[in-house]
């Protein structure tokens, strides 16, 4: 059987969902759910903005074939992410049960700290290697780990802090925005725009032009961090709205 709606959290939800006008007023009306919305699309366009070309660069710049690329991306790539992930929203929890901020100060900092790795790894010089067997690795690999476990962290709290904004019948609704919203513009903007941005440059800086596309798509994490922290002055006030307190 399924479970009543808002049982879990203690809140009485209604048998009926109210009108779509209605939900978008009271969300938008939220400044931190507005301010998650988009922390989370800056990071989203950041993130899948640059992932999706760290194969290309590799091959490119680091003159990695695609089979390995393929093999050693997945291990320090999205393995490290998800189990930062993971590790992102236990530690979310544990602070934000001492203080609520914390829910949007994991994303915040979590991004800014994976900066450097990322920048690091987009800027490390070509020809500096490690062995793994008869493989010959770029050192960059090892630079991008920090970077991709870091770079996890944000999407559980942002999206448990989503639902927590909206009351129970709104909760379909106000995930679908914004998954929608930041799939839209990290999936539909970060990686064209490393393109464009890549073949503006490559008439000054050859293969090097991808690196140069990568680092300023990266900074968009900053953006997406100065909103979480802004969304965490009022997320206590707005998470009691939800519950009616």
């Amino acid at each position: 059987r399924e479970p009543e709606r808002g049982g879990a959290d203690g809140i009485a939800a209604g048998a009926e969902a109210p009108p779509l006008r209605e939900t978008a007023a009271y969300l938008f009306g939220s400044a931190a759910y507005v301010h998650i919305v988009l922390s989370a699309g800056f990071h989203a366009f950041s993130s899948m903005g640059t992932a999706t070309w760290y194969p290309a660069y590799l091959g490119r710049v680091h003159g990695l074939d695609l089979a390995t690329t393929g093999v050693a991306y997945a291990l320090v790539g999205p393995v490290l992410s998800a189990l930062g992930a993971l590790v992102g929203g236990r530690l979310a929890d544990r602070l934000g049960a001492r203080d609520v901020r914390g829910y949007m100060r994991v994303p915040a900092w979590s991004a800014l700290l994976a900066l450097p790795s990322t920048l690091a790894f987009v800027l490390w010089p070509a020809g500096s290697t490690f062995s793994v067997g008869s493989l010959e690795l770029p050192v960059a690999l090892l630079v991008l780990m920090p970077s991709s476990f870091l770079g996890g962290m944000w999407n559980g709290p942002t999206l448990a802090m989503v639902l927590g904004i909206a009351k129970p019948r709104m909760r379909a609704l106000a995930s679908g925005l914004t998954t929608g919203s930041y799939n839209l513009v990290g999936l539909g903007l970060g990686p064209p725009l490393v393109g464009v941005l890549s073949d503006r440059l490559a008439p000054s800086f050859g293969v090097d032009a991808l690196r140069y596309a990568l680092l300023v798509v990266a900074l968009a994490h900053v953006v997406g961090s100065l909103h979480n922290f802004l969304a965490a002055r009022t997320l206590a006030r707005d998470l009691a709205a939800a519950r009616g307190a």
